[in-house]
């Protein structure tokens, strides 16, 4: 018997929309983990400014405060703000812990990037050689491996949160 499927002209026209809107489903998840990805990568260099920020802050302040004290005895009391100005940029940045936060952010950061290089690749080198079946279970492994980025990135926000000063259940 002959398999008419793959002789009748609407068949290929049929596989080929198939394909079309594969191709489309991941562009879009490639876009997604792209902006994603990207925006992590951002928050990340954000968080690496802010504990700059902070430390130089800090030394500054700290500097000012020891050098003051070492000037005549009108300007103990500005010494005294300028080491209290430092001990409370230096007690910031621990409540804030940017590194943890930069390095969560990178992490988070790369598992989109890499959705979006296994998004490019299949597009662009696996896609061509793929049967429907094939690409479907191809596009559905993508999607999943967003929806574990997104479900990684909502769990690692949540543990941000539980561990912030002030955070719901701390008294």
């Amino acid at each position: 018997m002959c398999d008419t499927r793959t002789s009748h002209p609407d068949a290929a026209s049929s596989d080929a929309a198939a394909t079309d809107r594969i191709n489309a489903e991941i562009e879009y998840y490639f876009s997604l983990a792209k902006q994603s990805g990207d925006k992590r990568v951002k928050r990340a260099r954000r968080w690496r400014e802010t504990e700059l920020g902070l430390a130089i802050g800090a030394a500054v302040l700290a500097t000012a405060a020891g050098a003051t004290v070492l000037g005549t005895e009108e300007y103990r009391l500005l010494a005294g703000f300028l080491a209290l100005g430092a001990a409370l940029t230096s007690s910031l940045s621990a409540a804030l812990a940017p590194e943890e936060n930069r390095q969560r952010n990178l992490r988070l950061a790369a598992a989109y990037l890499r959705v979006a290089d296994d998004a490019r690749l299949l597009r662009a080198a696996d896609l061509p050689y793929m049967n429907r079946g094939e690409s479907r279970a191809a596009l559905q492994a993508l999607i999943k491996a967003y929806q574990d980025s997104q479900v990684a990135m909502v769990s690692a926000e949540a543990a941000s949160r539980r561990r912030e000063p002030g955070a719901a259940g701390e008294g």
